[in-house]
């Protein structure tokens, strides 16, 4: 189980944090979606630049 997870952890398969949360400091619009000030997002780091199959 510890090998599994050292190499779990030099691949980056899985993150310490699975999400991390941002703050919009100005208005923004990003491909056609519309972010305001001072809102949230949630960015899911768990499925970042993985495969979906």
């Amino acid at each position: 189980m510890l090998l599994r997870r050292m190499i779990w952890e030099a691949m980056r398969l899985y993150s310490v944090r699975w999400f991390n949360i941002r703050y919009v400091t100005n208005d923004v619009t990003i491909e056609n979606y519309r972010f305001v000030k001072d809102s949230r997002l949630m960015l899911l780091s768990f499925v970042i630049n993985r495969h979906s199959s």
